[in-house]
């Protein structure tokens, strides 16, 4: 029984793996398309196209009410095939006509749309608005359903052949000369297939989708989905909000910079994987009375977390001017400074701040944080667009993300009676941050002083200086890193009162 328990674990070891590692490629031809776009629209094309993209994404999130979830529990729970195809059956029909109606109201609000942006192009792609959200809703789920199936090669397959067909058709598209309403159509036609095949997916997984009036299901699906959906709407509206507040200001060539300089880097993955290995381990200690041992862990993680996500934040505020053009071209360069500022965002993403909470069940709480930081961000956006203009939004986002940290972090210290000097490695962090600025400094003044752009080009240079930057300190803090993850590994073993491990076929 333990060998197949074995087996099992390695199965479930190796689908991480992989969908990791699509995750990577699957961003990196995303972030082709992006820069390739970039290049190859004007700012008035790629300004319409970002915009009408924001306006679909927003408008979705806020009333698919977290339904993609509802595959998770429903499906895993399903026990025929007859009961999976019941639910398979009432969640495409239901977010089909839902998707109808998102499409539906989208396209009534397109002359309200234009007056917002004051854009007259957007009605040119009316269509768009009216189906693209049905695709949204289709395609969002096509994650939840193939996992919960154990089908992630699938998943992997259907993700980069996706992403490869996007990049092919702004190829083909700019190698035709056939124009921005060319891309549009042929990018909404990639996503309408997209579609049919998640559709063709759940056909072959549960059989034929039945139309069925279930509203028992329905309200049942609704009931679990809208709680997690509320909070998916508002972490969503806090994303988008200064894109939002900076179209109704500024032309759309400058909305077209906003929206690109605006866009974070994922290099919070590290941040993510640390907590997908290490919030079981802080919850099975929470609920065996350990909290200081969960509370030190949790710091453990946020200064590896911190050391390594620094080196990204600063670098890329550094050298924000070139790694803009790199990624977008010279005609996103005035967006450097905006830039800078998201990258500095990125030092907030290295831990999750409301994770003792969530882990104590007071998630009451990182609700009303959620909604803090949603106030803030509105107020503070439009405030600080009048005070300080184009930058102005960008500094409400990370004036709001601190401000909601630190209240997470009191409430957290309310809950665990824990100072707050002791919630936070603040002395790493500091010296951490320290050794950042003094790289940065350092790195700055180097770009200035020696011309390696006369051989290279700027970006080049800008990246030759960041390799060094990273073999430098990386080297620092080896030994540091070294004994921190030594010290992480102490926490693993179970404490007094855990269970050792292991799952009931193994215990038996």
């Amino acid at each position: 029984m333990k060998l197949l328990s074995s087996k099992k674990n390695l199965s479930s070891s190796g689908d991480v793996a992989i969908l990791s590692g699509s995750l990577i490629v699957t961003y990196g031809i995303q972030m082709v398309t992006a820069m390739l776009l970039s290049r190859y629209r004007t700012l008035g094309e790629y300004g319409t196209y970002s915009q009408m993209l924001m306006v679909v994404n927003l408008v979705t999130m806020l009333l698919m009410m977290g339904l993609p979830t509802s595959i998770n529990y429903f499906l895993a729970r399903a026990e025929t095939k007859a009961e999976r195809n019941r639910f398979v059956s009432v969640y495409y029909i239901f977010n089909t006509l839902l998707g109808l109606v998102v499409g539906g109201l989208l396209l009534a609000a397109v002359p309200l749309i234009e007056r917002y942006f004051g854009n007259g192009e957007i009605s040119k792609f009316a269509y768009f608005l009216a189906l693209y959200p049905w695709t949204m809703i289709i395609t969002g789920s096509v994650d939840n359903l193939l996992i919960v199936q154990k089908q992630s090669r699938l998943l992997v397959a259907y993700r980069i052949l996706h992403s490869l067909a996007i990049v092919g058709c702004v190829l083909i598209v700019q190698w035709c000369s056939l124009g921005f309403s060319a891309y549009v159509f042929w990018f909404l036609t990639i996503e309408l297939l997209s579609s049919a095949v998640v559709i063709l997916f759940a056909i072959r997984l549960d059989g034929m989708i039945r139309f069925r009036p279930e509203w028992a299901l329905v309200k049942e699906i609704l009931v679990f989905s809208i709680p997690l959906g509320l909070s998916v709407a508002i972490t969503t509206l806090n994303s988008e909000l200064d894109k939002f507040v900076i179209g109704h200001f500024v032309s759309t060539d400058q909305y077209a910079i906003y929206a690109n300089a605006a866009k974070e880097l994922p290099f919070n993955f590290i941040a993510t994987s640390i907590a997908a290995v290490f919030l079981p381990i802080i919850t099975r200690k929470i609920k065996h009375d350990h909290m200081r041992e969960a509370v030190d862990l949790w710091k453990e993680t946020i200064t590896i977390s911190f050391l390594i996500t620094a080196f990204f934040s600063f670098g890329l505020a550094t050298f924000a001017k070139d790694a803009i053009v790199f990624l977008y071209s010279e005609k996103y360069a005035p967006g450097a400074t905006v830039f800078a500022i998201y990258s500095l965002v990125l030092l907030f993403r290295t831990t999750y701040f409301g994770t003792i909470l969530q882990c104590t069940n007071n998630t009451k709480y990182i609700l009303r944080s959620s909604i803090l930081s949603l106030t803030l961000n509105v107020v503070l956006n439009v405030a600080l667009y009048y005070a300080i203009g184009f930058i102005g939004p960008a500094v409400a986002t990370i004036l709001a993300v601190f401000i909601n940290a630190m209240y997470l972090l009191l409430i957290t210290r309310r809950i665990t009676q824990i100072p707050l000097r002791s919630l936070l490695p603040w002395k790493s962090v500091a010296a951490i941050t320290l050794v950042n600025l003094a790289f940065s400094a350092l790195f700055f003044a180097l770009k200035r002083l020696i011309p390696l752009e006369r051989l290279t080009g700027e970006s080049w240079e800008a990246i030759l200086l960041a390799g060094v930057w990273a073999l430098l300190y990386f080297g620092v803090f080896f030994k540091f890193i070294k004994g921190k993850l030594q010290s992480i590994k102490q926490y693993e073993e179970p404490a007094d009162g855990e269970p050792t491990g292991g799952n009931v076929l193994e215990q038996e």
